[in-house]
C-alpha cells in the first residue's frame, strides 16, 4: 500500500504521455520483447551456464537439486505436522510468487541483466530449500552442511577475486574525484569519460548547468551538476510528443543553458533507439541545430556506439 500509495504522489497530475514513460509496460515503449518461448530457452540457458562455469557451481547446483527433492518429499508426505507443513507451504509459494514478480521485466524482454531484479527472492528460496531439507538432522549434520556452504562460498569468492585482479590495470582505473574506481569497461570508455567530463568541469561556471542527451545521467554525477531538464532520457522507444519536445525547450530556455552534451548514442542501430531528429524528436534537434554549435570531441565516432563500449562525445556551445 506505501509503495503504490508514493508512487501515485510522485505521478499525481503529471501528463498521460510522462506516466507512459516512467512506466514502460506497452510493447511500443520497450525496446525489446519476446515470445514466451523464447524467454523461457533464455532462461534455462542462462540457469545451466551458470551451473556448469565452474565445479564450485556444479556441486551447489547437486545440492540445491537434492534440497528441493527432498524439501517436495517432506511437504507432501504426512511426516511433518500440518500446521509447520502449511507455513512451510505458504513460505515457498510467496517467494517464489515474489520471485516470478521480480522477473516480470525479463519476462517481457528477454534482457538477462533484468533477472537481477529477482535475485533476492531466488537467494531467499535456495536458503528456505536447503534450511527446509536438512532441518531434521543431526546437530554434526547442521555443522558439516554449514562447513561446506561456507567452503563453497569461499571458493567462489577466491575465484572472482582471481578475475578481479588481472583486470586492476592503471587503464581501466576511472580517476575522476567522484569515481575513482576500477572498471570493467574498455580503457577507451574510460578515457572519454574523463576528457569529456574534465572538459565541462573547465567550461561551466560553478552554477551553470548543462544538458546530456539521449541518455547519458552518469556526468551529472561526474560534474556534480544538476540536469539541464527533466527529461533524462530521448529515445525513439520513449514516443516524446511534440508538446513534451516544447516543455523540453522552455526549459532549456528557462534555465539558460548554455551547454549540451551528445553520446554517440544519438545515432544507434541498437533496438529502439533510433536516430535523433529522424526517427524521433524532430523539433528539439531542429532547435539544437539552430541555437548551438559544436566546440568539442572526445572519442571515436566511428565505431558503433554500446551501452559501456564504443562510447564518443561531443560538446555543443550555444551561439552568440
Amino acid at each position: 500500500f506505501l509503495v503504490f500509495l508514493t508512487y501515485f504522489l510522485f505521478l499525481y497530475g503529471l501528463p498521460v504521455y510522462a506516466i507512459q514513460e516512467c512506466f514502460p509496460y506497452t510493447n511500443s515503449y520497450r525496446p525489446y520483447t519476446a515470445h514466451s518461448w523464447e524467454v523461457l530457452t533464455s532462461w534455462l540457458k542462462a540457469i545451466f551456464t551458470n551451473i556448469f562455469t565452474t565445479k564450485v557451481n556444479i556441486i551447489f547446483a547437486l545440492l540445491l537439486i537434492s534440497s528441493v527433492i527432498i524439501t517436495l518429499l517432506q511437504i507432501f508426505s504426512k511426516k511433518i505436522e500440518l500446521s509447520r507443513r502449511n507455513i512451510l507451504l505458504c513460505t515457498l509459494l510467496v517467494l517464489i510468487g515474489l520471485y516470478f514478480l521480480g522477473l516480470h521485466e525479463f519476462l517481457f524482454s528477454k534482457v538477462l541483466y533484468t533477472t537481477i531484479w529477482a535475485r533476492p527472492f531466488s537467494i531467499l528460496l535456495i536458503f528456505s530449500f536447503l534450511g527446509i531439507a536438512f532441518y531434521d538432522y543431526s546437530r554434526f549434520t547442521h555443522i558439516l552442511f554449514a562447513a561446506m556452504i561456507v567452503f563453497l562460498v569461499g571458493s567462489q569468492f577466491h575465484n572472482q577475486l582471481q578475475i578481479v585482479k588481472q583486470r586492476r590495470i592503471e587503464e581501466r582505473f576511472l580517476s575522476l574525484p567522484r569515481a575513482q574506481i576500477l572498471l570493467g569497461n574498455e580503457p577507451a570508455w574510460i578515457q572519454t569519460v574523463e576528457a569529456t567530463s574534465q572538459f565541462l568541469k573547465e567550461n561551466l561556471k560553478k552554477d551553470e548547468l548543462f544538458w546530456a542527451l539521449p541518455y547519458d545521467p552518469l556526468y551529472y554525477f561526474l560534474t556534480e551538476k544538476k540536469a539541464g531538464s527533466r527529461q533524462f532520457i530521448l529515445f525513439e522507444h520513449t514516443h516524446i510528443p511534440p508538446q513534451q519536445e516544447q516543455d523540453i525547450i522552455q526549459e532549456l530556455e528557462e534555465k539558460n543553458i548554455n551547454y549540451i552534451l551528445m553520446s554517440n548514442r544519438i545515432a544507434s542501430p541498437e533496438a529502439g533507439l533510433g536516430v535523433f531528429g529522424q526517427t524521433h524528436c524532430p523539433n528539439l534537434a531542429s532547435y539544437i541545430g539552430e541555437h548551438f554549435e559544436e566546440i568539442a570531441s572526445f572519442g571515436n565516432w566511428q565505431v558503433v556506439p554500446g551501452w559501456g563500449w564504443g562510447h564518443a562525445t561531443k560538446i555543443l556551445k550555444r551561439k552568440e
